[in-house]
Parts: structure tokens; C-alpha cells; sequence
């Protein structure tokens, strides 16, 4: 399979190819505040890698460019009531890949959420994946002041837009494309409606910490979560303390936000002690590290909206002699640690150019190396039901070199100079 043609064949095909409906209301009485609906979300997505580390000696011969086309369908159905909530998601997805060993997705990950239930199905053979999931399964109900979520669900906590260091249940990775479902995890939450605006929650995940086993029923200390958090709110803003049990480690973490002048600012800081059931983290000079964000959201006029970040981590390796061991590490490769570095700075910008069309744009960077990577993407409404995107990430950084050394044959010179340029185009429309 040739990967120009695929990533084309799919543009043509999210800008030329594509009816809409809505969503089917099944049954509704909004007196009662009662409804029932169900509904696809079909989205079709291209990727296209290539640059300088996917040409020999770095990558193997044909792998430049590389080539990835997705499309999947989502089922839903949502039954509500004022007491409470009952929510199915299920997607099927079929992947091409022009070479199985690189893919268009593969420049990082988010961890994978904890799952107990053998809710999903894989076909793969030669580039061609076929993927069946519930994604989310789960009841809400509300007694009084507390509210009870079982099932599989999505849980996301933290404030930042690159970087999250207490969205400790799952991540997004840092080029995620998508983020309009969170995947969702197998937990327990619970919510308490506390007086004077404030809320404290309690959610338990339970997993395994080998994905491979996620079509297999079970669950391990590893792979499952525990957390307790308080949050209050006030007229200077917000702010929320949160403990717990994390894939083995000990973790307690402080977010807040308060608006100042005008200006939003928000920051996080997790601090994380290792056990002997925590994943591997060879950058960290005894048993705990912290993590820390601070940002701010700016409007310099009704249609921007500026996001700067910083971003230090712990975990990461402080030069870029260390990359590959925090790389090779079980916390890297699971995607429960993000970057290889330590200091970063981000910078985000979203335009609404009209009321139908976004730009967005910015750069993520290494303060250590430095290196940077820039992304951009233009966003499009194409109706009520049906949006798309195009847009690319182009790597800045010195790239890896090749040694004499059998045993480490490449050298890393800096985090995003090891990235390929990355376009993307994606299409989601509800039917």
C-alpha cells in the first residue's frame, strides 16, 4: 500500500464525501425533564509522517513518508431522567497503514485509562486493523447532595492546555489530534455537594497494567486507582486538593485558577513518591519527583484567545544524554509520562475567524536542548452536525546521530528534533 494515495484518497474524501443527519430523540417530555436518544458520530481521519528521521539509517528503507487513514463510528445512547443517567458509547474503528511498524499516530500517547471489563475486539493483518470497543457504559444517579457514577466513564481533572500533571486516571498525548471523547476508564465515583461551593469526590479505576491483556478480565494493584479529592470555589476563583493511589505510586496534588486584571491564571503541581509496584522512572534521583504547571488564558481581543505555559517535570531527564532511558522506560511506553525532558514552555493561540471557522497555532519547547515542536490547524463548521480540520506539526532540533556503539546505535541530540513532520485532516459529523 502506497501512502500518498491513502492520505489523499481520505482528504478527498472528508471534503467531498459526507451527508449529515441529526441525532435520533426517541422519546422526549421536557416537562418531566425525561429523554431518550440515540445517535453515530462517524469520523474519518488521514495522517501523513515524514522528514529526515524516517530516511535510512535512521528508519528503514520505505518507511518515508508514512501513511495512515481511520475512519470510526461511534453508537450512542443516552437515557436521562431529573434522578438519573444512563450512558452507551460503542466504536468500531477500521485503521491502513501504509507500514505497520510506524504510523501516523505513533508520536506519543496518552496512558491508557484502567479497565476491568473485556469489553473490546482486534482483527489485525498486514496495515489493516479492526477495532471494537464500548468506550463508555455507565449509570448516574442522584440521592440528595450525592451523586453515584459506575461504570466505565470518563475522568479528567486539571486545568492546563498542553500539559495536565494531575489528570492522573488517563492522558491525552501531547499530539493528540482528537480529544472529543476521553476514553473512558472502569471506575467508581463518587460526588458530594458540600454547602458554600464546595465538592468533594472519591474515584476508584480498576485495571490491569498490561495492555495486552485488555480483551481478558482482571485487574492488578499496577494498573488501578484510588483518589480523593476536594474542591472549593470562591469569588477569587477556585481551587481543589486531591490524594491517592496511582499505578503504584503515592500521589497528592494543589490545582487552582483565579482571575486577576482580567486575566485568567491557573497552575498544578503533583508530587509523586515511588513504591515497589510504581513503574520504572530512571531520571528521578531517589523515590519522589514533582511536577509543576503554571499558565494563563488571555483574550487580547473578543476573537483570541492566547494560552502560555510552563511546565517542569520531575520525572524527565534534565540532558539529552538521558532521552533514551526515560524513553525505554515502562512509564514512557505506557504513556503515564509524556516528555523526556524536564523544562518546557508552551504557547497556544486560537482565533475564531469568523463564526463558522477557527485557526489555531502555537509551539510546545525543550528549554534544555532547545527544540520545539509547531503545530497549527485550520477548524471549519459545515453544518449543525458536521465539522472538519486540517493541520500539521513541523519538528525544530537538532536530530539524532548515529554511533559507534552496537548497543546504543543512536545518539539523541534533543526531544522534538527525534519527531517527524506530522498533516492530519479529520472530518466528524453526527448522523
Amino acid at each position: 500500500m502506497r501512502p500518498l494515495p491513502v492520505f489523499l484518497s481520505s482528504v478527498l474524501a472528508i471534503l467531498f464525501g459526507v451527508s449529515t443527519a441529526s441525532a435520533w430523540v426517541i422519546d422526549e417530555d421536557p416537562l418531566e425533564e425525561e429523554s431518550t436518544e440515540m445517535g453515530v458520530v462517524a469520523r474519518s481521519f488521514a495522517f501523513l509522517s515524514a522528514g529526515p528521521v524516517l530516511e535510512p539509517p535512521l528508519s528503514p528503507e520505505g518507511v518515508n513518508p508514512t501513511g495512515q487513514s481511520i475512519f470510526d463510528a461511534r453508537l450512542y445512547a443516552l437515557h436521562k431522567t431529573p434522578d438519573y443517567r444512563l450512558v452507551v458509547h460503542n466504536q468500531s474503528t477500521m485503521s491502513v497503514t501504509s507500514f505497520s511498524g510506524i504510523g501516523g499516530l505513533n508520536l506519543g500517547r496518552g496512558v491508557p485509562p484502567p479497565r476491568l471489563l473485556p469489553l473490546t475486539f482486534d482483527h489485525q493483518s498486514d496495515g489493516l486493523l479492526l477495532h471494537n470497543m464500548t468506550d463508555w457504559l455507565f449509570a448516574e444517579w442522584r440521592l440528595g447532595l450525592v451523586t453515584f457514577t459506575l461504570g466505565r466513564q470518563p475522568v479528567t481533572f486539571g486545568r492546563g492546555a498542553a500539559w495536565r500533571t494531575n489528570d492522573l486516571v488517563s492522558t491525552f498525548a501531547l499530539t493528540e489530534v482528537n480529544k472529543q471523547f476521553k476514553p473512558g476508564a472502569d471506575a467508581v465515583r463518587i460526588d458530594w455537594s458540600l454547602p458554600e461551593r464546595q465538592n468533594l469526590m472519591v474515584v476508584v479505576a480498576f485495571g490491569d497494567i498490561d495492555a495486552s491483556r485488555e480483551n481478558r478480565f482482571g485487574a492488578d494493584r499496577g494498573g488501578s486507582t484510588g483518589l480523593v479529592s476536594y474542591k472549593k470555589a470562591g469569588e477569587s476563583g477556585e481551587f481543589s486538593l486531591m490524594a491517592g493511589y496511582v499505578r503504584g505510586d503515592g500521589v497528592v496534588s494543589l490545582d487552582g485558577t483565579t482571575s486577576v486584571f482580567g486575566f485568567d491564571f491557573f497552575g498544578e503541581l503533583t508530587g509523586t513518591r515511588l513504591s515497589k509496584e510504581s513503574l520504572t522512572a530512571p531520571a528521578v534521583d531517589g523515590d519522589f519527583f514533582l511536577k509543576a504547571l503554571v499558565g494563563a488564558s488571555l483574550r487580547p481581543t473578543s476573537d483570541l484567545t492566547v494560552v502560555p505555559e510552563v511546565f517542569y517535570s520531575g520525572a524527565g531527564a534534565a540532558t539529552p544524554g538521558d532521552y533514551l532511558s526515560v524513553m525505554f522506560s515502562d512509564r514512557f511506553q505506557i504513556g503515564d509520562q509524556t516528555s523526556a525532558g524536564r523544562y518546557y514552555a508552551s504557547l497556544s493561540n486560537l482565533w475564531q475567524v469568523s463564526p463558522l471557522s477557527t485557526l489555531s497555532w502555537g509551539m510546545m519547547s525543550n528549554l534544555a536542548d532547545p527544540s520545539a515542536l509547531f503545530f497549527s490547524a485550520l477548524g471549519q463548521s459545515l453544518s449543525d452536525d458536521v465539522s472538519g480540520q486540517i493541520g500539521f506539526y513541523a519538528p525544530i532540533g537538532q536530530k539524532p546521530e548515529l554511533t559507534q556503539n552496537p548497543f546504543l546505535p543512536v545518539a539523541l541530540q534533543s526531544e522534538f528534533g527525534t519527531y517527524p513532520y506530522f498533516f492530519f485532516a479529520q472530518l466528524s459529523a453526527t448522523l
